[in-house]
């Protein structure tokens, strides 16, 4: 699924708040090859900017992470966030990809809200549907405006925008493996979280949260009295951890990750509620904030089920010699992995 889908040879990106990341794969057997990979940070939230000259900070900063981390491809897969698009699953009849083409369009205008004339249209189907005559399609919306300046950013940069897709599917797609069912994905960003429900492989359920890791710091700041720097480290060396600081840090922490953990519940409720016969397996946990001490404990008894810290590098194939630096970012490369895992996965 891809908002412009071309086929080449390509390279995939992930745009976030405060850092850019890239890879590079090449199809090889049964897993995708490691080409090359890097990262860089941003200026904060410098892609939301709408500075005359940010456009062109961007583009210069990802043209040389390019040339540095040895890419050989100017052809470029990029993710959008989920907060930036619209998505929903619908109902349609069961026809030919021609006629649902038709459909769609003709379904979009109740679920998206924008006009359709100024937003970019791409679906999936999913499935059948509740009666044999219908089927289950993912519908994706993106605003033209967002299109348009990712499109302007790549050009800038010398480089070819082949598809731009939702990055909760280039997630799935980077950390599942194909015998996946019914999982619940978290991925915590700086400033925001996405909460998917993924059912064989493909998102039925999306869901974005305006809580991230950057909130975590500011309620350790607030609640200690300590600048910045010093609550980001408390948070990465004591975080939910009752027993470190007396617990402080975590009285702090807790109301913060608890907003996340009701939208979680809400999303489970909602969907449960459609399909009684849904059962969630686990939830696969990604972004940077995984590794916070004690979190992941502390979802699985939240949510009263187990959780996997997921691994970007889990469907591809790379020296042994590189193990021990890739397991150090295997949670922050997830959504470059999937996009880069497009069309060679």
């Amino acid at each position: 699924m891809g908002i412009f889908s071309k086929t080449t040879d390509y390279f995939g990106i992930d745009i976030g708040a405060t850092s850019v990341r890239l890879v590079q794969l090449k199809k090889h057997g049964a897993k995708p090859v490691l080409v090359a990979y890097g990262s860089t940070p941003l200026p904060n939230n410098l892609i939301a900017s709408d500075a005359a000259d940010a456009a062109d900070q961007l583009a210069t900063i990802i043209k040389n992470l390019v040339k540095d981390a040895g890419i050989t491809t100017k052809s470029v897969v990029a993710a959008l966030p989920a907060a930036k698009v619209f998505a929903s699953v619908i109902s349609t009849p069961k026809v030919s990809a021609a006629e649902l083409s038709q459909a769609v369009k003709y379904q979009a205008d109740q679920y998206i809200p924008m006009p359709i004339d100024q937003v970019r249209l791409d679906w999936t189907v999913l499935g059948p549907g509740k009666n044999e005559n219908e089927q289950l399609v993912l519908l994706i919306a993106a605003p033209n405006v967002t299109t348009e300046k990712y499109l302007g950013i790549f050009e800038k940069a010398g480089l070819e925008l082949v598809a731009l897709e939702v990055d909760v599917t280039a997630l799935s797609r980077a950390v599942l493996t194909p015998d996946a069912n019914q999982v619940v994905m978290l991925d915590i960003g700086s400033l925001a979280s996405t909460v998917s429900l993924v059912v064989n492989g493909a998102p039925r359920l999306i869901h974005s949260v305006p809580t991230g890791a950057a909130a975590f710091v500011q309620a350790v700041g607030q609640g200690l009295k300590i600048d910045a720097n010093e609550a980001m480290a408390m948070v990465q060396k004591f975080g939910m951890n009752k027993a470190s600081m007396d617990g402080k840090v975590l009285k702090h922490l807790q109301p913060v990750v608890d907003i996340i953990m009701e939208e979680i519940k809400k999303s489970v409720a909602f969907y449960m509620n459609e399909n009684p016969d849904a059962r969630f397996e686990k939830l696969v946990f990604t972004g940077g904030a995984a590794g916070m001490p004690g979190l992941p404990l502390y979802v699985a008894n939240s949510l009263k089920m187990p959780v996997e810290l997921g691994n970007a590098w889990l469907n591809v194939s790379y020296p042994a010699n590189m193990q021990a630096d890739l397991a150090t970012v295997n949670r922050e490369y997830a959504v470059a992995v999937g996009c880069a895992a497009r069309m060679v996965m």
